[in-house]
């Protein structure tokens, strides 16, 4: 009897022992992810002086060293920098003509590298063409009763892929396809299940394409949960649930801004904002922000409290999440972070963070 109770006791120890081996090797896999600075870049002169007042969005081309960043001070315009920060070109002007802006907040490269910039006072979107140096036209899809909720304008395969507000309360889409004329041919995709059949600030759907994987990421601002989509059926392949720990979800939905210090403190005490999403060929990763009362009085960037979440793109698993020291403002088309390091026009700053597998951990 003793014999049999030791050998009970030393298998039990034994298959304990391979459990806690298993999940610590099972932890140090799932964390094995770090954020690591790529570089540094600094805008030459010319760039920083057309930037008055950045908007924090920064664009980037699918297939070239550019990017994309938006002077939201009179004259309003998108200005054009390769990587080392050296300006390209710079697209919009003030008065009437084809190139006029009054509003610059929706932008992005098509696939031949044209500048698109959605317009919403004039209720235009403007197509800056690098080749013949011409400015054409369209007219957004609001008759078909829905919004481009994504500040980051994505292209593939010829078409748009766009998050939308659709104004129908019976329709759910989430993401439409558009051709390049900014026509719609069709929507899918239906609001995070959290979102259903409520009404809140922070709804805005936001979305990352993957051409070659054939797939696109949602989320919406108020949320951290990220669906996935099968861009040739539209069905939905995932639901990523797992939010990162630092994300405050409240379960208050403010229908209409009618108390704006009311607001000021939601965010700052209980809600948190995501920003936008991205991938790597390995991660998906969704950057969020915390708001504090600092940043209401300075209205510096850097001074709201930055996040990003590390998902899995091979089982779509929670790896990790990671603070930021800058805001992050895009990313690149290798998947490179962008976030800011000093958005003064004389000393303007931006960082490149890379997302690798962490061989050490």
């Amino acid at each position: 009897m003793y014999l049999k109770d030791t050998v009970v006791l030393a298998a039990t120890i034994f298959t304990l022992a391979i459990a806690l081996n298993c999940s610590k090797h099972s932890k140090k896999r799932s964390s094995g992810v770090k954020v690591i600075e790529h570089k540094v870049v600094e805008l030459d002169s010319s760039a920083s002086n057309l930037l008055g007042t950045l908007y924090p969005v920064i664009s980037a081309s699918p297939n070239e060293d550019y990017l994309a960043l938006s002077n939201v001070k009179d004259p309003l315009s998108i200005i054009k920098v390769d990587y080392q920060g050296n300006l390209i070109d710079r697209y919009g002007t003030r008065g009437r003509g084809p190139t006029e802006l009054l509003s610059a907040r929706f932008f992005g490269f098509d696939e031949e590298n044209n500048i698109n910039i959605y317009d919403k006072s004039l209720g235009l979107i403007k197509e800056f063409n690098i080749k013949t140096n011409t400015v054409e036209s369209f007219t957004p899809p609001i008759s078909e009763e829905i919004t481009i909720s994504s500040n980051i304008l994505e292209q593939c395969q010829s078409h748009w892929f766009l998050g939308i507000n659709n104004l129908k309360e019976s329709n759910n889409a989430i993401i439409g396809k558009f051709s390049d004329d900014f026509t719609l041919k069709k929507s899918f995709g239906e609001i995070d299940p959290y979102l259903k059949e409520r009404k809140s600030i922070f709804m805005n759907t936001l979305s990352s394409v993957n051409c070659e994987e054939e797939m696109i990421f949602t989320t919406h601002a108020k949320v951290p949960y990220i669906q996935v989509w099968d861009l040739n059926d539209f069905s939905r392949i995932k639901r990523i649930s797992r939010p990162p720990p630092s994300f405050r979800l409240s379960d208050e939905f403010i229908d209409k801004v009618k108390d704006v210090q009311k607001v000021k403190e939601f965010t700052i005490n209980d809600q948190s904002t995501t920003v936008f999403l991205a991938q790597t060929d390995e991660y998906i990763l969704l950057p969020f922000r915390n708001e504090t009362s600092k940043f209401y009085n300075t209205r510096n960037y850097n001074d709201r409290n930055h996040f990003l979440a590390i998902y899995s793109k091979n089982n779509f698993q929670f790896i990790k999440e990671i603070p930021l020291s800058g805001a992050p403002l895009g990313h690149t088309k290798g998947g490179y972070i962008i976030t800011l390091v000093n958005d003064n026009p004389s000393n303007f700053k931006i960082r490149f963070l890379e997302i690798t597998k962490d061989i050490n951990s």
